[in-house]
């Protein structure tokens, strides 16, 4: 199973307060976006220092507004507009925005399918399961390129095994308990707790 890049966050140029939160943030970026290539990973750290710096220099232009320090840092409007851009290009590079996703589909995909790749082999043990005829581990691939999504008629109350118009039918009396658990594949005491749970018809429902 391959295993995340290695990489050692200094937290260069910040103080111990906030080093703690630069990491943090550090962590969601790279976990949520995938952010894995050691070069990348350095981009990323330059990324969450500048944001760092833009959150105090934001401080620093609030206390001057709000007259708790009677004198404009020198230059602070314009370290904010410059540090900002540079907060920009690094997300570029990174790759942080949707609307490049939006500009070019097609790199879009390709990118999407490395991630998926990635996390295929990140998570292998969630695709192997012990084949039920000879017991032997298999890997579960799949490929949903030529697939339309479309609402599973057994399960239209989110995970519990159902069908709307067997229980239609379950309700008028013409099929009974006993038809409905053979046809799903249950108990009678499931379509019971179908009955009071979910479709709430009855506490006791109808076993003609």
């Amino acid at each position: 199973m391959a295993r995340k890049q290695k990489y050692s966050f200094t937290g260069a140029g910040l103080s111990k307060e906030d080093i703690k939160i630069a990491e943090k943030s550090f962590k969601d970026y790279r976990k949520n976006y995938n952010i894995d290539d050691l070069s990348d990973l350095n981009l990323l750290e330059e990324l969450v220092y500048r944001e760092i710096r833009q959150d105090k220099l934001k401080k620093n232009l609030g206390l001057f507004d709000e007259g708790k320090i009677k004198s404009k840092p020198k230059n602070l409007e314009k370290d904010l507009d410059e540090n900002l851009q540079q907060i920009l290009t690094l997300k570029e590079k990174l790759g942080l925005f949707n609307k490049k996703e939006k500009e070019n589909p097609y790199e879009y995909l390709q990118e999407l399918e490395k991630k998926f790749e990635k996390h295929r082999k990140e998570n292998a043990g969630d695709y192997s399961i012990p084949c039920p005829y000879c017991q032997k581990m298999i890997f579960l691939m799949f490929n949903v390129k030529n697939y339309k999504a479309k609402k599973h008629p057994f399960f239209p109350k989110g995970k519990f095994i159902t069908n709307d118009y067997l229980w239609k039918l379950y309700r008028e009396g013409k099929l009974k308990d006993t038809d409905v658990a053979g046809i799903l594949q249950t108990t009678t005491d499931y379509i019971h707790w179908l009955a009071k749970h979910i479709y709430k018809d009855s506490d006791k429902p109808s076993s003609k």
